[in-house]
């Protein structure tokens, strides 16, 4: 007696030399993969199916990107099509601070992640020309460029301290 399959099923019981099955009949189990190994922390799946054909789907919480592929499939052979992929985070890199200015923050873990908010100063008789504050988004970038510091023009200001009090005059 032959039997026939289908490529996603296998045969689960054969016959043992003689005429007779070591079971009463012999069945087709589906093929399917096994479960997916660790996802960590900051890794979830989207989409999952460990049917013959079917595919796991992943994406990472905020702040973090995806390393491998988004997607694997259970393949005829009863595994993956790869390697679970992981999440790993996502760094800013270190702004630029301006000449005659400086960072008002600093970064927590010694790297900008994402959603960090820098903010800049600048030296006494320089004034800030640009964003105040720039933040670290999801693209690894900053959301502006750092802004400069530039010299406080001075067109004839005259400044007396007197007792508690600054008078400044201005000629016109």
């Amino acid at each position: 007696m032959k039997l026939k399959t289908t490529e996603i099923f296998e045969l689960s019981e054969f016959p043992v030399g003689t005429s007779r099955w070591s079971s009463s009949y012999p069945s087709c189990v589906e093929t399917s993969c096994p479960p997916l190994k660790s996802v960590g922390p900051h890794l979830s799946v989207v989409e999952y199916n460990s049917s013959c054909g079917g595919r796991a789907v992943f994406q990472c919480a905020w702040g973090y990107r995806l390393v491998g592929a988004p997607g694997l499939e259970c393949e005829l052979d009863g595994n993956w099509s790869g390697e679970t992929p992981h999440c790993a985070p996502i760094y800013c890199p270190e702004p630029l601070v301006p000449e005659h200015g400086r960072l008002l923050t600093v970064p927590k873990h010694g790297q900008h992640t994402v959603g960090d908010l820098v903010s800049f100063t600048c030296d006494d008789m320089f004034h800030l020309a640009g964003e105040a504050s720039i933040v670290c988004t999801e693209t690894g970038f900053w959301s502006h460029p750092p802004p400069f510091c530039g010299p406080v023009e001075q067109t004839g200001v005259d400044t007396i301290y007197v007792e508690n009090s600054t008078l400044v005059h201005l000629d016109d």
